[in-house]
């Protein structure tokens, strides 16, 4: 009896094992953090794929500076924020600025090639 159940489950792990390993749709978001000065760090960052109608949080943490991070997202075309946070004096004083790619300019994401974003202080950009 516990052979033949094993016999009828096979089918079905090997089948959810396959979907949850398959990396097909999936890319790599890179967000690097070329800014000179240590004083700012990237601490949020938001995507928007073309199709949706808002932003959407993918990262909460600190990029520092000269640091880059790889988010995990499906193909697609994306529209990308950054929250910064800048401090001054020893981080007794802390402010923060958005940046975006720009209205309506998306970057493609595949599973062969990642999207590559920077922020050099001024704004961010598509690599």
């Amino acid at each position: 009896m516990k052979k033949y159940l094993f016999i009828c489950l096979l089918p079905f792990l090997l089948i959810s094992c396959n979907c949850i390993c398959d990396d097909s749709d999936t890319g790599s978001l890179v967000i690097s953090n070329n800014f000179e000065s240590s004083t700012a760090y990237i601490s949020e960052v938001f995507v928007k794929e073309k199709e949706d109608s808002g932003f959407v949080m993918v990262y909460s943490g600190r990029i520092n500076n000269s640091s880059s991070y790889f988010i995990k997202l499906k193909t697609g075309l994306y529209s990308v924020k950054v929250c910064v946070n800048y401090y001054y004096l020893d981080g007794a004083f802390e402010t923060t600025k958005y940046f975006n790619t720009g209205y309506n300019i998306y970057g493609t994401l595949s599973n062969k090639e990642g999207l590559y974003v920077a922020f050099d202080g001024e704004g961010i950009y598509f690599n």
